[in-house]
């Protein structure tokens, strides 16, 4: 994705909002019984889609409910974040994928 940075500059937007228009277009996969961080993704940019029985193509990261990653195929030739979901709040997700997809 190109951004016009002069544009933007312009209009007197900031870099953070910046950041969070490149996030717009990132796909996360959730595993299903975690619609609360569906819930606060979708607010913070994101674009959610259910991590069972899907394919993952253009999905930049996943977020299971635990350590159990065997849902994610070992052989699985693209490499993205897995976040652990077990004791985190939503919101801190939200933080750790802006970190780690930025």
């Amino acid at each position: 994705m190109k951004l016009d940075l002069y544009s933007l500059k312009l209009s007197g937007k900031k870099y953070s909002q910046v950041r969070k228009v490149r996030s717009l277009y990132k796909t996360i996969a959730v595993e299903t019984g975690l619609e609360n961080v569906i819930q606060v993704l979708k607010a913070g940019g994101f674009k959610t889609t259910p991590l069972e029985g899907e394919k993952l193509q253009n999905v930049s990261a996943a977020v299971v409910k635990g350590d159990e990653t065997s849902i994610i195929a070992p052989d699985w030739p693209v490499k993205m974040p897995v976040i652990n979901a077990s004791g985190r709040s939503a919101d801190e997700i939200l933080d750790i994928l802006k970190d780690r997809l930025s």
